[in-house]
């Protein structure tokens, strides 16, 4: 992430942008109308360069967001006038690519919160990204600002923001020299997307390029009168046994008629238990859940399996109640490895109850990889069939119980180091860990993963951890000079966490998972 702006990417520079200049013409009027604009326009140089504040007459408008698009906004970062362009993807210095919209503009124009969230993240003097804050919604996705030349006034880690709220004002801070805004949208908190489609949809710079696609939301269809087509149909076995009444000569025939109307009555009566197909086909339409999706190739995971297979042979995988894992698992998003194939390898995944279906297919000899979210057994297992013998690796990254409480692996956060006699727990030292004082963590939490090692001193010692205000349990015990560790998942339900430990003993506390 960057936002040096190269001679190769850097779009073209609107009529406001350019630099004013002027010819004077002879004639002291023009003389003195030309060093009038030239003293105008060097105060406000000075003054954009050193800290004028724009004022905005109203809050900027929030638009209505398009269905289907979780991360849409509400707002547009900035005020106009301003430009930008779709650089998404363009090469960087060191190998990188672009991962944002630049958006330029006036130094020290407001910067507005797009959606109401929190602020998740706050930066001061980043080497790229110079001031930069992050403002995160409760889906987990979270809308990062980079370059400010400041921050507004009470804006803070944690700090709740409205949408339109101004949280801090355009600069140049970090690797650029140009004032504007690097913006990044991180769906679920996942991978970074392009952003321009998100920003032209509530744009305010005069932007032509593409919008987000339509989707249509899923329409509701109403059965159909039934009780007036059925009074109908009576109406007409009334009139049918009307005319049966007065023909005499061919009451067979009209008979067989009646019967023919019968059957037809029959068909109709049927139609309206069929009306609800099309509500089905309209709701497959509508996107996945973000949270749903993959996680990347690089997130935090655990290991569950790792072994030979043989080939044609269905392999079952415990996933559920397996090592730190809870043991009422529906889904998991895992990522399978196969690798040690001697020709080309089809790789088949499914919940061991239904047909499985193809994921990859492995070349021979090299190493394939599939991330995937997958429906597990009743049993909590996922059965993996290669047309070859192979080696597969499964790695769980995050799971969903039935009722979608999601347990998520994370990277290793170390939240408490005993490196003095403050910091160690003991029975009359409790330490009090808050999620939302630490970098990267959630202010609050259903559960945490934690991983606590424990290291003795002249006697047996035991750790004890718990939701603060609830009784702390035994968490790990340690002999007289030895060292223990111990994982476990720790409920907190949106509290803070709390150490305390039978004797005074040094530990480490790593935070590996959240619920």
């Amino acid at each position: 992430m960057t936002s040096l702006l190269t001679a190769k990417d850097t779009p073209e520079r609107p009529v406001w942008a350019e630099p004013v200049g002027s010819t004077a013409r002879p004639g002291s009027r023009w003389r003195r109308g030309v060093v009038a604009c030239t003293l105008v326009l060097g105060l406000l140089t000075v003054l954009l360069s050193n800290g004028l504040t724009f004022s905005h007459a109203a809050p900027p408008p929030i638009k209505p967001r398009p269905y289907g698009y979780p991360a849409a906004l509400d707002v547009f970062p900035t005020d106009g006038p301003c430009f930008y362009a779709n650089s998404w993807g363009a090469a960087r210095s060191g190998g990188r690519k672009h991962e944002g919209v630049d958006i330029i503009t006036g130094r020290n124009k407001p910067i507005y919160a797009v959606r109401d969230g929190r602020v998740s993240k706050k930066y001061s003097g980043a080497k790229l990204a110079g001031n930069g804050i992050a403002i995160q919604i409760p889906d987990g996705t979270y809308y990062f600002y980079a370059h400010l030349s400041s921050f507004a006034e009470g804006i803070q880690k944690g700090s709740k923001v409205k949408a339109g709220d101004i949280i801090g004002y355009v600069g140049s801070t970090g690797d650029t020299f140009v004032p504007h805004i690097h913006f990044e949208i991180h769906p679920g908190g996942g991978k970074a997307v392009d952003p321009t489609p998100y920003v032209a949809q509530v744009d305010r710079c005069g932007y032509k390029g593409p919008r987000l696609k339509k989707i249509a939301p899923p329409t509701t269809t109403t059965e159909p009168p039934t009780t007036e087509k059925r009074t109908t149909t009576t109406e007409k076995r009334t009139t049918t046994t009307e005319k049966r009444t007065t023909t005499t000569e061919k009451r067979t025939t009209t008979t067989e008629k009646a019967t023919t109307t019968t059957v037809k009555k029959t068909t109709t009566t049927a139609k309206p238990t069929t009306t609800a197909k099309p509500e089905e086909s309209t709701t497959t339409d509508a996107p996945k859940d973000p949270d749903l999706l993959p996680a990347s190739n690089n997130a935090p995971s655990l290991t569950v399996h790792d072994d030979a297979v043989k080939a044609k042979s269905e392999t079952a995988v415990q996933i559920a109640g397996t090592g730190l894992l809870p043991s009422d698992l529906a889904k998991a998003d895992v990522k399978i490895e196969v690798s040690g194939t001697k020709k080309s390898t089809s790789v088949l995944v499914g919940d061991c109850k239904t047909e499985p279906s193809k994921v990859m297919t492995v070349r021979a000899k090299k190493k394939g990889s599939k991330s995937l979210v997958v429906e597990l057994s009743g049993s909590g297992k996922l059965c993996i069939t290669t047309s070859t013998n192979a080696r597969l690796v499964v790695k769980v990254r995050r799971a969903w119980t039935p009722r979608m409480r999601r347990y998520t692996f994370t990277e290793v956060t170390k939240v408490l180091e005993s490196v003095d006699g403050k910091k160690v727990p003991s029975k009359g030292n409790v330490i009090r860990i808050k999620l939302g004082s630490i970098e990267g963590m959630p202010a609050k939490a259903t559960a945490v993963l934690l991983s606590i090692t424990a290291t003795g001193g002249d006697k047996k010692s035991t750790v004890l951890v718990a939701k603060c205000g609830t009784a702390r349990k035994a968490f790990v015990t340690v002999k007289a000079g030895e060292t223990a560790s111990e994982k476990r998942w720790v409920t907190l339900r949106g509290g803070d966490i709390c150490i305390s430990a039978s004797r005074a003993t040094p530990v480490v506390v790593n935070i590996l998972g959240l619920s």
